[in-house]
Formats: C-alpha cells, structure tokens, sequence
C-alpha cells in the first residue's frame, strides 16, 4: 500500500482515522464503517502485506496470527479485495496515470 505516494498517502489517512477514533474513545472499525468514511479496494499482495506487518505489530502477544487475520476480517469489511493478474500489471503501462499501481487498479 505505500510503494507509492497515493499509497502513503492512504496509509497516512488510515492511520489518522484510527488514531483520532482512539483518541475520542470510539472503535476505529465501527466508526469508519458507520460512517462510509473508507471507501476503495486493495489488491491480494497488499492483503498479504497488511498480514505481515500486523503479525509483526502483535509480537510478543498470544495468538498473533489470530489477530493478525481479525486485522483482515475488518479491512475486508471496508475494502474490495481484487485479484491482480500479469495481464493486469500489462495493461497498466498503457493507461495513462500517474500513479503505476493506481493504473494496474484500473485496468483489473
């Protein structure tokens, strides 16, 4: 998700949504679901990532890999996930963006 700036850029508002919901004693998840306030879809890849680095968030806790899919199981409930093809990565080159993995978006 942050191989890019529009990436980070998401990531940044992600994080400020769940933070500013923390911070006001609201469930991040019920808060931005409630209110549509994400809106947009993630490839498999990203999934993956997201996996990875949550697993690496809960280390030292018990079940790790449980919570590291609870994780998904949310994201999932906001985000489209989208299967990313070669065909796909392809037909991203000739669409005119600025953003390489905005444009492989796209052409899924």
């Amino acid at each position: 998700m942050c191989n890019t700036f529009n990436g980070a850029k998401a990531s940044c508002s992600i994080y400020s949504l769940v933070e500013t919901a923390k911070a006001n004693k609201v469930n991040p998840y019920q808060y931005a679901v409630a209110n549509k306030q994400i809106i947009g879809c993630i490839t498999a890849k990203e999934a993956a990532d997201i996996h990875f680095f949550s697993r690496k968030q809960f280390t030292g806790e018990e079940k790790v890999d449980a919570k590291a899919r609870q994780v998904l199981t949310k994201l999932y409930a906001i985000f489209e996930l989208i299967d990313t093809l070669g065909i796909d990565c392809q037909n991203a080159i000739a669409i005119e963006n600025k953003d390489y993995e905005d444009a492989i978006i796209i052409a899924n």
